[in-house]
């Protein structure tokens, strides 16, 4: 069997940010996840096993990168669904704001 090849949406040194999360407003106007993103630099790539009940191995392969970021001294691991390229960020947020307008 070949091995199926798996195609990372970055590169090492690429520009992230943080996808951004919708924010909540409670009735008395405060605002609940309203952090800003972070954004940070790709130092490292891999794949890893995530427990998948329904996949004939029992388990699935997940994309995780390594992101250095910029307001942070320690790099930290994440999936890569979490990260978009920092160009499409100010995209990202003018999207999630019409979809909670």
């Amino acid at each position: 069997m070949s091995k199926k090849k798996i195609d990372y949406k970055f590169d090492v040194g690429d520009r992230v940010a943080e996808r951004p999360t919708r924010t909540f407003r409670l009735t008395s106007n405060a605002v609940l996840n309203g952090a800003k993103t972070k954004s940070g630099t790709i130092v490292d790539k891999e794949l890893r096993k995530q427990r998948y009940r329904n996949s004939p191995k029992g388990y699935s392969m997940r994309p995780y990168v390594k992101v250095m970021w910029d307001i942070r001294s320690v790099a930290e691991w994440v999936i890569e669904s979490r990260v978009i390229p920092e160009s499409e960020l100010q995209e990202q947020i003018d999207m999630l704001y019409h979809e909670v307008g």
